[in-house]
Order: C-alpha cells, then sequence, then structure tokens
C-alpha cells in the first residue's frame, strides 16, 4: 500500500486516512465481499463465510461498519421539506428481560456467598 508524505508537518498517511478501513488487517477485496453480504440483510455467519473470515472478525467487521455509518449520519444536517418513507429496521433485544417480565430486578444480588435454604 502507497503512503503518502506531508510536506507541512511531515507525517506519513495512506489513502483510508480517517475512514473505517484505517488500521484494519483484512484486504479491500474482503471487506466488499462483506459489504455486499451485510447490505443483503445477511447474519453473521453467512457474512463471514462469503468473506472468507472467522466468526469473531465478522463480529468486528460489523462493528466497524456500523459505527462509521453512525459518525457519517450525525453530521448530515436536513434543510427544506424532508419526506421519509417507511423502513423495516431488525432491532434484537435479545440478553434484555425487562422487554419479556417488567417486574424483574437487574443488576441482581451475587449468588457467591450466599447460603439458600
Amino acid at each position: 500500500m502507497q503512503k503518502y508524505k506531508c510536506y507541512d508537518c511531515c507525517c506519513t498517511f495512506n489513502i483510508y486516512k480517517d475512514t473505517f478501513l484505517e488500521c484494519s488487517k483484512v484486504n479491500l477485496i474482503t471487506w466488499i465481499k462483506y459489504l455486499i453480504v451485510m447490505n443483503e440483510d445477511k447474519n453473521l455467519r453467512d457474512c463471514a463465510q462469503y468473506a472468507g473470515v472467522c466468526l469473531k472478525t465478522s463480529f468486528y467487521m460489523r462493528h466497524r461498519i456500523m459505527s462509521a455509518y453512525r459518525n457519517s449520519v450525525e453530521k448530515i444536517q436536513l434543510l427544506g421539506i424532508t419526506e421519509i418513507d417507511e423502513a423495516e429496521v431488525n432491532i434484537s433485544f435479545s440478553g434484555n428481560h425487562k422487554i419479556h417480565n417488567p417486574e424483574s430486578k437487574f443488576p441482581r444480588e451475587p449468588y457467591k456467598g450466599v447460603e439458600r435454604a
């Protein structure tokens, strides 16, 4: 990968500076494959299999993409009349027990050191 040098401060950088690809050990072709499958709303395992990475790498790739997306959306300012259409967003509430049982108390008291009757 080609590096460039700033004439003012003599710092080196590459073309991925300030993008989600910065400091990534995964090559560009793998990222493109992953983005193609992720755009089709596939799960982590399918994305990992298609891109040829392990499940843990797939998890971190998805989080890096979503973080970059969130940062870019926060900077958008809309002016004038704005219309929006319906959009489906898959939200996972796994691990959130308050959704199923509003009376549940979290965080719970630890079991360690407590004698049970």
